[in-house]
């Protein structure tokens, strides 16, 4: 059969094939709209029914307190039996005790706060309509609020853990999801880091040594001296 030319070709007229082009457009779009929805469900139905937000997170907060102690309690003891276990046997053993009480409460109130100010900003961004990504991170933020709990010789410390620790978890994010960085750089990076952490700590050491901790004052005295 002979094949016609393009000029005996059947065409479709040019307003017909506009309407299909902009009825398949308004399809897609709206089908688009859609699939990208996020579903908010109310967390007093699904989370916790039958009671709000503040009294769910304050209840939270009461009952996870014995838990915390139990986690709290050697974590703050061993290193009392390590280092002060003659001065368990002396004069000062309540001293001690009350030490060890309060350093393990304001731990306690510190990962009782943390889980209750999770909660409470995951609800509030949840009846608020906010995206999952922004609603972990403001509530993530939030949460820092309860370090004030800790004494204030172990903010810094536990800022400077909780630093590093998300650092890393990034890195790996980059790395394996990503594929922004390659394996060998990151390697390079991390080399880079502790060159410059040995650097800066060998010189508190020669110059400032009051600034470091005797942990590490020790262990720099074997490896320096």
């Amino acid at each position: 059969m002979p094949s016609l030319s393009k000029e005996q070709q059947p065409t479709t007229p040019r307003s017909h094939r506009d309407q299909v082009r902009q009825t398949v457009y308004e399809y897609e779009k709206e089908r688009y709209k859609h699939s990208h929805k996020i579903e908010f469900e109310d967390c007093r139905s699904t989370i916790h029914p039958g009671i709000d937000c503040l009294p769910f997170s304050i209840s939270h907060f009461l009952k996870i307190i014995p838990t915390c102690y139990a986690f709290y309690s050697p974590i703050h003891f061993i290193p009392i039996l390590l280092f002060k276990r003659r001065q368990l046997f002396s004069r000062k053993i309540f001293e001690i005790l009350w030490k060890f009480f309060k350093n393990t409460t304001k731990s306690v109130l510190f990962c009782c706060a943390y889980q209750s100010i999770m909660t409470l900003s995951m609800c509030i961004g949840n009846r608020c309509h906010v995206m999952n990504v922004g609603n972990v991170l403001v509530s993530g933020f939030n949460t820092g609020l309860s370090v004030l709990f800790e004494a204030s010789s172990r903010r810094i410390e536990m800022a400077l853990y909780f630093f590093t620790r998300a650092a890393f978890a990034l890195s790996d994010w980059l790395k394996q999801d990503c594929n922004v960085i390659s394996e060998k750089r990151l390697q390079q990076i991390y080399n880079l880091l502790f060159c410059f952490a040995s650097g800066l700590l060998c010189m508190l050491y020669f110059h400032y040594p009051k600034s470091l901790k005797s942990s590490i004052k020790g262990l720099l005295y074997y490896i320096v001296q």
